[in-house]
C-alpha cells in the first residue's frame, strides 16, 4: 500500500527573494532619482502645478475678477521648505500692499499721468527697500504702476482685491508645500552645503589647472562662482530656519544625519588634496 504524499515542496527562499528583488530595485531607483537634482526639480514643478491649479479653482469659485493673481502668487512663493515659502509669501504680500496703497494714494492725489506714475514707482520701491523688504521692492513698484495706469477709477477696490488674491495664492502654496513632498530645512541645508563643496572643488581644480596649463576658462569659472554664491545665499536662509526651529527633524536625527553627511565633506577634502 502506497502512502499518500502529504508533504509540501520545500520553501525556496531564494526564489522568493529573487521575486522581491525587482520591486525593491525599482523603489530604490525611484528614491535615488527623487533625491537627484532632476528629481528635486520635478517635485518642485509638481508642487507649483498643484498649487496654481488649486488657487485658480478656489478663486473662480469665489468669482474673483482676477484669479490669475492667485495663480502667480502660488507659483512665485513656492520654495523648497515651508519656512522659505512663508518668507517669500510674506515678502510678496508686503510688496502687494505697499504698491497697491501707494498707487491708490497717488491716483487720488495726482491723478493718472506720467508724474504720478514716476513718483509712485520711485517711492514704493524706495520705501520697500528702506524698510528692508528687498524681495518686495520691485513688486511694489509694479503693482503701483498697474493701479495708476489701468485701475484709476477704483484704486482702493483694486488694492483690496490684489491683497485677497495674493493671500489666497500664498495660503495654497503653504498647504501644498506642507503636505506634498514636504522637505526639512535641515536636510535641505545639508544638501545645499554638499552642493557648495562640490562647486568649490570644481572651482579649485579649474584654477589650479589654469595656473599649471596656462589656459584659464573664465566663462566656466564665472558660472561656477555664481553657483557657489547662490548656494551660500540659499544656505544662509536655510540655516536661519534651522536655528528658529522650522525643521521637521528631532535633535537626535539632526545629529545622526549630520554625522552621516561627514563622509561627503571628507571625500571632497581628500579630492582637493589629491
Amino acid at each position: 500500500m502506497v502512502k499518500p504524499n502529504n508533504t509540501l515542496p520545500p520553501w525556496d527562499s531564494q526564489t522568493t527573494s529573487q521575486q522581491k528583488l525587482p520591486k525593491q530595485t525599482i523603489i530604490t531607483a525611484l528614491n535615488n532619482w527623487a533625491s537627484s537634482p532632476n528629481g528635486m526639480l520635478a517635485k518642485m514643478a509638481l508642487k507649483m502645478g498643484l498649487a496654481s491649479a488649486i488657487s485658480l479653482v478656489i478663486a473662480q469659485w469665489l468669482q474673483w475678477e482676477y484669479p490669475f493673481y492667485s495663480v502667480i502668487a502660488a507659483i512665485i512663493v513656492m520654495s523648497s521648505t515651508h519656512g522659505s515659502t512663508l518668507t517669500l509669501g510674506i515678502q510678496r504680500l508686503i510688496g502687494t500692499v505697499i504698491g497697491a496703497v501707494g498707487g491708490a494714494i497717488f491716483t487720488i492725489t495726482l491723478g493718472c499721468n506720467v508724474w504720478s506714475l514716476g513718483i509712485s514707482v520711485f517711492l514704493t520701491i524706495f520705501l520697500a527697500s528702506y524698510w528692508k523688504f528687498n524681495e518686495a521692492a520691485k513688486l511694489a513698484g509694479y503693482v503701483s504702476a498697474i493701479v495708476i495706469l489701468t485701475h484709476n477709477q477704483s484704486p482702493w477696490l483694486y488694492a483690496w482685491g490684489r491683497f485677497l488674491e495674493t493671500l489666497l495664492g500664498i495660503g495654497v502654496a503653504l498647504l501644498v508645500n506642507n503636505f506634498v513632498f514636504p522637505a526639512s530645512a535641515g536636510s535641505e541645508l545639508r544638501r545645499c552645503l554638499s552642493q557648495t563643496l562640490v562647486s568649490l572643488e570644481q572651482f579649485y581644480r579649474l584654477v589650479v589647472d589654469g595656473a599649471l596649463a596656462g589656459n584659464y576658462e573664465r566663462p566656466k569659472a564665472d558660472a561656477i562662482k555664481a553657483t557657489i554664491i547662490s548656494s551660500l545665499q540659499k544656505g544662509r536662509g536655510l540655516w536661519k530656519e534651522v536655528r528658529q526651529g522650522q525643521t521637521r527633524e528631532s535633535p537626535e536625527k539632526q545629529v545622526s544625519e549630520t554625522y552621516l553627511a561627514y563622509p561627503t565633506l571628507k571625500a571632497c577634502t581628500h579630492s582637493q588634496r589629491g
